[in-house]
């Protein structure tokens, strides 16, 4: 007999959430390594094109309803409403088949104008036309993630945290296999061309999530049982598909706006970073190299950075809905809180030690390069602040204020777009590099977004943040000491010229002593107590690195 899935708590879901996603993040960023060598700066401006805009359909057909399947069918589990919910599941995957259905049609069938619109024959490099494989092969990706991305709603709406996350590693493994693999036998076993090289790459996506796919219809398939009898007695309410429609609309057309700025992020800036750089005289192709940089190659490297923000936001949701509609205001309160804190522990002393490593790690990741590093530096930054405002956003949405977000995000948005050129315009005049003013234009407009969340939430829900605000201050002296240490570090080791090898040993001491330090010192001031409670503790015992105490 097979062993029963178990619903998880908060602080265990989150956490399995965020090993999950670290796990697949770390993958995704260490993967990057080779399969950049394999097909090179021209097929990385390819691969950048072709699956940003596979991002931006995605979003466009099915981003928002799972995240809505997963915030109705938490709540009709809170008001043991078992006939709602499953109706919302078959109403739901009716429009997730729809929707993207017609969206792999419109990328597969315009691939080539798509690809002729972000890069144009006249300014050198690669053309539209080389796009359209890529975005046809990537196109089929649409038939299948959407289904998963709908098991995995339902599943976190029921608090079945762990099934999700296990069912995201088992993507990322499957299609890091087949586009290494298929990369690989493409273009230095068959000799075929980096155009088809990368087409096979990017089917990996539509492998990864059909095994992902399959694992979590077994799954629910074999536990019907517990979906059916889990939340109480069978509530015989009924609820017309009309109403249920109206619900997912109401969640999906907001988190679809928000998902599709955020993407809208990284192809405006690849967009617009190319049109600046051709307007300062720089040639097509380099300009194309540079965009592909700022908009996939440095944020794969920041993967990590972001891991923690999306198993949050994926998390955190059901337990905030299941307050909010208890109506314990100070739960939803403390529970956002939690997660906005839980983000800066962990995100911003990984920022700072990229910042300063900026050049020795993006060698490690694609070699010398004139202008990864400077980008690194920046990206990290924005991925900082994309990734609390990617959990405060979430938790919005969660207790209805979509209007609010959607409202922030599509102003960070155009005051992103606004300030790219001009701000490159400007970083010209000053002698530094144009590229950068588009990172700046970035970080500006999600930090606007954020700080417009933030207040209102204070304004009209009397959020408090003070254990926010105690957090970030009691974190100063950690980092303070990680910085120097890592300077100090900096006379030591050597640096990027002494081989590949010497870099990886340095980068691994750079790393574990740096975050020592800041960890022993997060303990002894109690930082990671408070965020992470007694686990902390129960963690040093096993790790014999603490005593038990007998009480």
């Amino acid at each position: 007999m097979s062993k029963k899935i178990k619903k998880d708590t908060f602080v265990q879901g989150t956490m399995i959430a965020y090993f999950a996603i670290i796990l697949t993040k770390v993958m995704g960023a260490l993967y990057s390594i080779p399969f950049y060598a394999i097909i090179g700066e021209e097929g990385g401006v390819i691969y950048s094109c072709a699956y940003n805009v596979y991002n931006l359909f995605l979003s466009i057909s099915t981003s928002g309803i799972p995240v809505a399947v997963s915030i109705i069918i938490s709540e009709y589990n809170s008001l043991r409403m078992f006939r709602a919910k499953e109706k919302t599941n078959r109403v739901a995957t009716k429009a997730v088949f729809l929707f993207s259905v017609a969206a792999f049609l419109i990328m597969f069938v315009f691939a080539e104008q798509i690809g002729t619109f972000f890069m144009t024959d006249e300014a050198g490099g690669v053309s539209g036309s080389d796009m359209a494989l890529a975005i046809r092969a990537v196109s089929f990706c649409l038939l299948i993630i959407p289904f998963l991305s709908m098991k995995r709603g339902y599943l976190q709406g029921h608090e079945f945290i762990s099934i999700s996350s296990y069912s995201q590693v088992i993507e990322q493994f499957v299609r890091i296999f087949v586009v290494l693999v298929g990369s690989y036998l493409v273009i230095n076993v068959f000799s075929m061309n980096i155009h088809v090289g990368v087409a096979v790459a990017l089917s990996g996506a539509f492998f990864g999530g059909a095994a992902a796919l399959w694992y979590l219809t077994r799954k629910i398939n074999k536990n019907r049982e517990v979906f059916t009898t889990a939340d109480g007695p069978l509530d015989k309410r009924n609820v017309k598909t009309k109403v249920i429609l109206k619900k997912i609309i109401k969640c999906c057309v907001p988190i679809i706006i928000v998902s599709i700025a955020n993407n809208l992020y990284d192809l405006t800036d690849m967009k617009l970073v190319m049109t600046g750089l051709e307007q300062l005289n720089f040639p097509g192709a380099e300009s194309q190299i540079i965009a592909s940089v700022k908009a996939t190659w440095a944020p794969k490297i920041c993967m990590i950075i972001n891991s923690l923000a999306i198993g949050l936001s994926s998390s955190v949701v059901p337990y905030i809905v299941s307050s909010y509609v208890k109506r314990r205001r100070k739960e939803v309160n403390k529970k956002f809180n939690h997660a906005i804190n839980t983000v800066i522990i962990v995100t911003v002393p990984c920022a700072v030690g990229i910042m300063m490593l900026s050049k020795e790690v993006y060698h490690a990741f694609y070699g010398e390069s004139n202008y990864g590093a400077s980008i690194l530096a920046l990206q990290v930054v924005i991925n900082v602040i994309s990734s609390i405002t990617m959990v405060a956003s979430m938790a919005l949405q969660s207790i209805n204020r979509a209007k609010l977000v959607c409202a922030t995000t599509v102003l960070g948005l155009i005051i992103n777009a606004v300030l790219d050129l001009p701000f490159m315009h400007l970083f010209s005049l000053l002698g530094w590099e144009p590229y950068l003013g588009a990172s700046v234009a970035s970080i500006i407009g999600y930090s606007i977004s954020l700080y417009v969340m933030l207040k209102n939430l204070k304004t009209t829900m009397r959020f408090r943040y003070r254990s926010i605000y105690r957090l970030v201050l009691r974190m100063i002296i950690p980092l303070a000491a990680m910085i120097f240490v890592v300077w100090v570090l900096g006379f030591i080791l050597p640096g990027t010229e002494n081989g590949y090898l010497m870099l990886l040993v340095s980068l691994a001491i750079y790393g574990i002593t740096g975050g020592a330090v800041y960890l022993f010192l997060c303990y002894k001031i109690g930082c990671l107590q408070d965020v992470f409670g007694d686990s902390v503790d129960r963690v040093l015992i096993k790790l014999h690195l603490k005593k038990r105490t007998n009480v």
